[in-house]
């Protein structure tokens, strides 16, 4: 735009006639509204790959760490039917759950049905940290109160109960097509599953993410001849 300013005063116009001097400013204004477009349209751009890239990043790290989630309990399931584990060590993370969820609805890209599906995976997580949690507390006999320990047969029929109560929790989250359930007792493996919907959930957001990055982006002549509301 100054460059073809200053071309403008350079030229003398008053040889060259009105008619030049307005073809003149007329290719000057058309040629500068075409740089502006331009650059709108590069800037534009920029901040959708940005966004895309920041939104994209946050979806994968929820999928990880679902499919983290999922791998850890199925190593549990195994180990709880072979070697009678009792209380390990490890717990589930929820820490994308907790950063990036709130973050990802902002951006629209969950139906009611993921957010359902998600939250749901999720609540079985935080159970069978519990679940865990509860284990830790039987196996190592903490007396309950200043009285002494809990009593053996009491404690003993409470850890039963709270291993059923954990690995059944483990279970759904569990694919119903992983090979640990063929490998368990038939009567474990009907209990149903949080994965396929959480995952399909994660991948249906980043069908919609994708699909609004592709969308073209709005030009800057439209701005000038919308149509206002009256």
């Amino acid at each position: 735009m100054a460059l073809a300013c200053s071309w403008f005063n350079t030229v003398d116009w008053a040889a060259t006639g009105s008619w030049a001097q307005a073809v003149f400013t007329g290719v000057a204004i058309v040629g500068s509204f075409m740089i502006v477009q331009r650059q709108h349209k590069l800037q534009l751009q920029r901040e959708k790959e940005i966004t895309f890239e920041a939104r994209m990043g946050r979806l994968s790290a929820l999928k990880g760490e679902v499919r983290y989630c999922i791998m850890q309990c199925e190593v549990y399931v195994s180990f709880y039917f072979s070697d009678n584990l009792s209380a390990p060590a490890y717990r589930l993370p929820r820490l994308a759950y907790d950063q990036t969820l709130p973050l990802i609805l902002a951006d629209g890209l969950l139906s009611s049905d993921d957010v359902g599906a998600l939250t749901q995976f999720y609540v079985d997580a935080i159970s069978f940290n519990r679940c865990l949690d509860n284990l830790e507390f039987l196996s190592l006999n903490r007396p309950p109160a200043p009285t002494g320990a809990m009593p053996a047969f009491f404690r003993s029929r409470m850890l039963d109960e709270e291993r059923e109560r954990t690995v059944s929790k483990a279970l759904h989250l569990v694919p119903l097509a992983s090979d640990i359930r063929l490998s368990i007792p038939e009567n474990y493996r009907t209990v149903p599953s949080r994965v396929e919907a959480a995952l399909a959930a994660i991948e249906h957001a980043r069908k919609v993410l994708t699909a609004s990055r592709d969308a073209k982006p709005r030009p800057l002549t439209r701005w000038f001849f919308r149509r206002r509301a009256v």
